[in-house]
């Protein structure tokens, strides 16, 4: 009966550091996230007025970028791939990159720096 007893306690303590554990991890990225973002608006020097503005312009740069990066990722890397390198899958167009031996890979050259 012993036995049985100690397992549970090390488990609950096991638990319980665990828990804690994550706690400060999730507190200390969102502590450092609100010191990034005050930092980033001294820096910057914006009016006190268009710090809405700036705050809106933000989010729907942040919303579109994450919509833009979504949908890049389920076309397969393009945009908007034609019709000859895709298959429909139902809802979804799945792009290929290799069929009947020819390479249809993304180029990168127009979004590479010089």
């Amino acid at each position: 009966m012993q036995k049985k007893a100690q397992v549970t306690l090390y488990f609950i303590i096991g638990i319980i550091i665990l828990t804690s554990i994550i706690l400060v991890l999730y507190f200390k990225s969102e502590a450092l996230k609100s010191l990034f973002n005050k930092q980033s608006e001294n820096t910057i020097n914006i009016p006190k007025e268009l710090i809405p503005v700036k705050n809106y312009i933000d989010t729907c740069l942040e919303k579109t970028s994450q919509e833009s990066i979504y949908q890049i990722g389920r076309s397969g890397g393009y945009s908007s791939p034609s019709e000859d390198i895709y298959i429909d899958w139902f809802t979804e167009n799945v792009t290929y990159y290799y069929l009947d031996n020819k390479s249809y890979v993304p180029n990168l050259e127009p979004f590479q720096l010089e």
